[in-house]
C-alpha cells in the first residue's frame, strides 16, 4: 500500500468520542492501517500499540506512515452522555496542546440516533477555539460494537452540512480479534483456521478501506490554527514574492514610444 498522504508532511489528528462508541479500540486499529499492518499481522501477532508521547492533557501518539508522513493523533477524554463541564475542561486542553490541526474524528456508536450530548458540547466548544470555521475539519466515523452484527450502517441524525464527512461504518476490530483468537487457538483443524482468519480478513479489509478513505480527506483538507499569527506570515512572504514579480515585469525595456495625440493624415484622392 502506497502512502495515504500525497500532499502533506505531517497532519495532527485529535479524536472525539464518547463511552458508548469505544473509542479507545479504534486507535491500535488506525495504528494497523497507517503502517500497513497486514489483517493476519493485526489478528494473530497483536502487536501492542505505540507509548503516548505525551499523557498530560490527553494521550498523544506520533506515528510514522507509509512514506515517512508523520501523524500526530490525540486521544481526547471519552466523554459522558450528558455535558460535564470537567470533561469538556479536558477537552479545551487537548486541542490546546496542538497549534494546528487537520481534522477531528468524531466517533460514535452506529446505533444510537443522535450524537451523545457530551459529543455535541465538545464540538461546539472545539468550534469556538478557532477563528476560522472549523467543523469542515469533521469527520465522523460509526462503531459497530456487536461481533454478532455486520457494520451496515448508521441510525445517526446528523445536519445537511455534516452527511459529505461521514466516511462509514467500522467493526470493532479489537472484538473481532479477540472472537477471532479464541476460536482460531481452540481449533485444530487448519482449514478451520485458515476460513477463520478469511472471515477476520474481509473485515479488516472493509474497515481499513474506510479509514484510507478518511485519510484521503485529511490529505486534501485545509489546516487549522487556534493562533492566526503564522497565517498572516505566510500571506506576508506571499505578498513580497507577488511584489517581487510585478516589480520584474515592470522593468523598462526597449520599446517604441508612441505620442499621447493623434496627427491627422490627408490622403489625396
Amino acid at each position: 500500500m502506497s502512502s495515504l498522504f500525497k500532499t502533506k508532511e505531517f497532519a495532527n489528528i485529535v479524536l472525539i468520542g464518547d463511552h458508548e462508541s469505544k473509542k479507545a479500540d479504534l486507535l491500535p486499529f488506525i495504528y494497523a492501517v497507517l503502517t500497513g499492518q497486514s489483517s493476519k499481522s493485526f489478528a494473530i501477532v497483536d502487536k501492542a500499540r505505540p507509548d503516548p508521547v505525551t499523557t498530560n492533557p490527553s494521550p498523544r501518539y506520533d506515528v510514522e506512515c507509509l512514506g515517512g508522513v508523520k501523524v500526530t493523533i490525540v486521544d481526547g477524554p471519552e466523554l459522558s452522555s450528558d455535558t460535564v463541564p470537567e470533561e469538556l475542561e479536558a477537552v479545551q486542553r487537548a486541542v490546546g496542546g496542538l497549534e494546528l490541526i487537520d481534522a477531528f474524528i468524531i466517533v460514535a456508536d452506529c446505533t444510537k440516533k443522535k450524537l451523545s450530548q457530551g459529543i455535541e458540547d465538545a464540538l461546539q466548544a472545539v468550534s469556538l477555539a478557532f477563528p476560522r470555521p472549523v467543523r469542515r475539519n469533521f469527520f465522523y466515523i460509526f462503531t459497530s460494537n456487536n461481533p454478532a452484527k455486520p457494520a451496515l450502517g448508521h441510525e445517526q441524525e446528523l445536519p445537511p452540512e455534516a452527511r459529505s464527512q461521514v466516511i462509514g461504518t467500522i467493526s470493532n476490530m479489537v472484538l473481532l480479534r479477540d472472537l477471532f483468537k479464541k476460536e482460531y487457538d481452540q481449533s485444530s483443524r487448519h482449514e478451520h483456521q485458515e476460513e477463520l482468519l478469511d472471515g477476520f480478513n474481509r473485515h479488516f479489509t472493509k474497515g481499513a478501506g474506510l479509514l484510507e478513505e478518511l485519510f484521503r480527506h485529511v490529505d486534501r483538507c485545509p489546516r487549522q490554527a487556534k493562533n492566526m499569527n503564522h497565517i498572516y506570515r505566510l500571506a506576508a512572504t506571499i505578498e513580497s514574492k507577488l511584489y517581487a514579480l510585478l516589480t520584474l515585469e515592470r522593468e523598462p525595456r526597449l520599446e517604441v514610444e508612441y505620442p499621447l495625440y493623434i496627427t491627422r493624415i490627408f490622403i489625396p484622392t
